[in-house]
């Protein structure tokens, strides 16, 4: 087994080291290398890496989630007997969704935030097909995804910005420009995610960058 920041018993390891207990969660592609490298991942689009952690809450109660996960390295992947792809169907397996709509909290925002329950690690959500349709279906239309951080992502319909009218106020340099701000105004610098921005085609299944010229199948 690999060194935790908690400090755990035998029982307690065999509780946590458990498929129901993985999370996913989505890093910056710009990670270091060698930390990257004695951990489980695959990419995620062309600017993002998903890896793995150990949620638990099955051993500290709901209380300690935003401290208490352990990141998967190839140690435990060893003791658990499992493989990436292992790793990868369980984290879609556990994903609690938490979609809200920020007009809940500023009047008349048309702004869909995407997360999970607790709030922890939940730009991961978007790695789902069925919960970027629940979004879609949500909005009634494609729409844009927007960066938040590690734990949240947002939406927003994609006619909301003309992206076909560089003339307007928000035309794309100024959508990236804004979001790149956004993006980078995270308390915690491990936060940060992406400033890239990608829109969600509800037919097609699929999310591609705002430029238009890359497209990934969900």
């Amino acid at each position: 087994m690999s060194k935790y920041n908690m400090k755990l018993d035998k029982d307690q390891i065999k509780t946590l080291c458990k498929l129901e207990n993985v999370i996913g969660q989505l890093v910056n592609i710009d990670v270091n290398p060698s930390w990257l490298s004695n951990i489980p991942h695959r990419e995620f689009l062309d600017s993002m890496y998903i890896v793995y952690r150990l949620d638990a809450t099955c051993i500290f109660g709901d209380g300690f989630r935003e401290t208490k996960t352990m990141l998967i390295d190839n140690g435990i992947v060893q003791y658990m007997a499992v493989e990436e792809q292992d790793l990868y169907m369980a984290a879609m397996r556990n994903i609690k969704p938490e979609i809200l709509s920020m007009s809940d909290f500023v009047y008349d925002t048309p702004l869909l935030t995407i997360s999970v329950s607790g709030f922890i690690y939940g730009a991961f959500a978007i790695v789902s097909r069925d919960i970027m349709d629940s979004v879609a279906e949500k909005i009634g239309n494609d729409f844009m995804l927007l960066p938040g951080s590690v734990h949240e992502m947002h939406a927003i319909d994609v006619n909301f910005f003309d992206l076909n009218h560089t003339e307007l106020t928000y035309d794309k340099s100024f959508i990236r420009s804004m979001v790149y701000k956004a993006s980078h105004d995270v308390k915690n610098r491990d936060e940060y995610l992406t400033s890239d921005v990608y829109i969600y085609n509800r037919e097609l299944k699929e999310l591609r960058t705002l430029k238009g010229d890359q497209s990934w199948k969900l």
